[in-house]
């Protein structure tokens, strides 16, 4: 035999041999063996418990594959440009609202606050005087410290509730106007609304009948609003110089209109807000309502 012959034969034989041979597996390919039967350990558990809570189940595909099916939904509801553009600009709008009412129900509280503070501290002046006798300072203060613990108390709770997003903004709201300080407003409102009508009105306007009372209660209330007047703006002064002049029939009068306010507000709000628990919170200060009217004879 030829060299030749002889060589391609060895070849032959050796090519043969390592065919029938298995080929070494790759470090890479155990790792992937292993992560695909682990996956499907996974799938399993998977597919035991959708079993147990919906009683049914969906075959789900092998690692890193989707459905054709599944492909076709991520497609349907993947939101167009113009859908995220409309609902971005609704949810704006949503928010502009919603801060709009939040930021007058601190504003005017704050007002609100800061106004009963003066009157009280104006009768209290007008008593040290001896313009005022105790009866009659005790009838112009009738009801009014606890409707100011009120007031005191939810301007506290509204601190920094401007910064917030409109969820968090309409749960902090539920939470102020929760049920008992509802029922303790519709009481206490009502109970000074009564003795507004009654007995704090009629002797204002007696009062006010004397000159020298007017001119000590004028020279009072500068001395107490006018230090306050420095925090807000020039255009929405706490007390103008006409109001200076009405006295303290206009401050004696802020409790009585301060509840309807309360459910405007919570009205605005609950329109704009999803959540049902402020619409129950609106029915609530609707109730309180009635009853400051019912009981104050308005």
């Amino acid at each position: 035999m030829s060299f030749d012959v002889i060589s391609n034969c060895l070849n032959q034989s050796t090519y043969q041999v390592n065919e029938d041979r298995p080929k070494p597996i790759s470090k890479k390919d155990s790792i992937i063996d292993r992560i695909s039967a682990l996956w499907d350990k996974v799938v399993g558990k998977l597919a035991e418990i959708f079993q147990k809570l919906f009683g049914a189940t969906k075959a789900l595909p092998p690692l890193g594959e989707n459905s054709p099916a599944e492909d076709a939904v991520e497609t349907d509801c993947a939101p167009k440009p113009e859908e995220t553009k409309t609902q971005i600009s609704s949810f704006k709008r949503l928010n502009s609202k919603m801060q709009g009412a939040v930021s007058e129900l601190c504003s005017t509280e704050r007002r609100y606050n800061d106004k009963m503070h003066i009157y009280l501290n104006v009768v209290k002046s007008l008593r040290e005087s001896k313009q005022l006798s105790k009866k009659q300072y005790k009838t112009l203060i009738c009801g009014l410290k606890d409707i100011l613990k009120l007031s005191d108390s939810l301007v506290k709770d509204l601190e920094g509730i401007e910064e917030l997003g409109p969820e968090e903004k309409a749960q902090r709201i539920i939470t102020v106007f929760n049920p008992e300080t509802q029922e303790k407003m519709g009481r206490k409102y009502s109970r000074y609304t009564e003795k507004y009508h009654k007995q704090i009105f009629p002797k204002i306007n007696e009062l006010e009948k004397s000159q020298d009372f007017r001119f000590h209660m004028a020279n009072a209330l500068k001395d107490e609003a006018g230090p306050l007047n420095r925090d807000y703006p020039k255009d929405r002064q706490l007390m103008s110089r006409a109001d200076f002049q009405i006295g303290l029939s206009s401050l004696a009068m802020e409790p009585v209109q301060r509840m309807p306010r309360y459910e405007m507000i919570l009205r605005e709000l609950a329109n704009h807000s999803k959540d049902d628990a402020m619409k129950s919170c609106l029915e609530r200060q609707k109730l309180a309502g009635a009853y400051q009217n019912r009981k104050g004879g308005l």
